[in-house]
């Protein structure tokens, strides 16, 4: 194969340029809520795809035997590895509040959104996960498409699939960091800030974005964080502290509970999981570094 006639820097800012920025200025909470439904059908076109692949290969070559399965982690240290993979599983952030902010319904609906996410991400992961680790075995890559030829039509698709999964989250990750950006240097919501603010903080943000995906070449390290530090924080721990405080503060409303209630056992759960994910693999994340 000849050499591409661009280099991956500059293959990464066609990308930025072409792909990212323009989806960056979707304010619309429905029209954000329409563009991150791809990252469902992106998903789906990926299990598939990878399900084909797998099982394929297995039919060709055979299921492995017991003993070549292996059923636990090998050390401690093996399994804090895969925190980050196991954390986002249950915290479905990506898409998640452009498009229960777009729901009519409210709670109910929200209720049962989340639900609904929770077992279809369980569900597509957990099909990829087997197929790959069955037909790989002690070659699976934590990208089990690299392990797949360029050439392969199918697994092409299934790379252009996960593209579909990658853009929408970076609209749903970068509408609230600009809406924060906004309140905290101009004291104004997004509604209220003029043009020019507007397209300023989103034009810096952007490049700020464009500058760390140069300048960073090894982005394991960053997800890991991301997965064993961050998520237990934001996902788990803050949500839980918030809602504990705000119960005990509803004297006059029917959500009212103290701090110290059986009333608060769902936050306070919450809230133990993410301090015991934070404690178990942030420590584990931290001595790898």
């Amino acid at each position: 194969m000849g050499e591409l006639p661009l280099s991956v820097e500059w293959l990464k800012v066609l990308v930025w340029g072409l792909l990212l920025v323009p989806i960056s200025f979707i304010t619309s909470m429905k029209a954000q809520a329409l563009v991150a439904s791809s990252s469902l059908v992106g998903a789906v076109v990926l299990t598939l795809c990878i399900l084909c692949l797998c099982g394929s290969g297995l039919m060709r070559q055979g299921l492995p035997t017991p003993d070549q399965i292996k059923f636990w982690p090998d050390s401690t240290a093996d399994f804090m590895g895969t925190g980050s993979i196991f954390i986002l599983n249950y915290s479905c952030q990506a898409g998640s509040s452009a498009i229960l902010g777009s729901l009519e319904n409210g709670a109910t609906a929200a209720r049962k959104t989340v639900d609904i996410s929770f077992v279809a991400t369980f569900v597509l992961e957990f099909a990829v996960g087997l197929a790959g680790y069955l037909y790989f075995l002690e070659d699976t890559a934590g990208d089990v498409l690299t392990k797949f030829p360029a050439d392969n039509v199918l697994a092409n698709v299934a790379r252009a699939a996960v593209l579909f999964m990658v853009v929408p989250s970076y609209m749903t990750m970068f509408s609230p960091c600009r809406r924060s950006i906004l309140e905290l240097f101009f004291e104004k919501t997004q509604e209220e800030t003029s043009w020019v603010e507007f397209l300023v903080v989103s034009g810096i943000t952007n490049m700020a974005c464009l500058a760390v995906a140069l300048a960073v070449a090894d982005l394991n390290a960053i997800f890991a964080m991301c997965g064993n530090i961050v998520t237990p924080f934001v996902a788990f721990i803050f949500p839980a502290v918030c809602a504990i405080l705000i119960r005990s503060s509803a004297c006059d409303g029917p959500d009212f509970a103290p701090v110290v209630s059986y009333k608060q056992l769902d936050m306070y759960a919450a809230l133990l999981f993410g301090t015991v994910c934070l404690g178990f693999f942030g420590y584990g994340t931290l001595r790898s570094l």
